[in-house]
């Protein structure tokens, strides 16, 4: 059995997006390398049409 090593995560936010966008709706989705999670807007019109919009960091 190994020792519990202390893992840390870096996060970096460009500062154009850092104040956050409108979202509705998320993917997550894994790895054994990465974690992603894509956010986007779900935009429903008066004629049941569904937009999705991804917002790229």
């Amino acid at each position: 059995m190994t020792p519990n090593k202390k893992q840390e995560l870096k996060i970096e936010v460009p500062e154009s997006v850092a104040d956050g966008s409108y979202s509705n709706f998320s993917i997550i989705s894994h790895s054994g390398a990465e974690f992603i999670i894509d956010f986007a807007a779900l935009i429903i019109d008066f004629f049941i049409n569904v937009y999705i919009l991804f917002l790229n960091l």
